[in-house]
């Protein structure tokens, strides 16, 4: 449990850094993007994946062309993270799965729908 800790500051640290040099590398000036009141995607199917800090986000869009989808399905990561438990878990006590599903840093709310 220990080596997770020490990992889970490592990764703190690092994404500090990444932001640091984020803000130091930004442009002068405005850099907001003009986007339309109201998108309109293109008639089909379609899946976009984008890393999440938690993991993979995924998003599946069925469209008929109009602005309002036909079905959209939300595919966050902490469903999916949430399921190694299962395999991970067998053997340890019940102090430590706390400890473990909070490593994982978790959003319940995510899970919950």
């Amino acid at each position: 449990m220990y080596a997770r800790c020490v990992v889970r500051n490592e990764e703190m640290r690092q994404a500090a850094r990444l932001v640091r040099q984020c803000i130091d590398g930004l442009p002068e000036g405005d850099f907001t993007a003009k986007v339309p009141k109201v998108l309109r995607p293109p008639a089909g199917e379609s899946y976009a994946a984008v890393e999440s800090p938690r993991g993979e986000l995924g998003i599946h869009l069925v469209s008929d062309g109009t602005d309002s989808p036909s079905r959209m399905r939300y595919r966050p990561p902490a469903l999916y993270a949430l399921q190694a438990g299962e395999a991970l878990l067998p053997g340890s006590l019940i102090a430590d799965a706390v400890v473990f599903m909070g490593s994982m840093d978790l959003i319940l709310g995510e899970v919950e729908r």
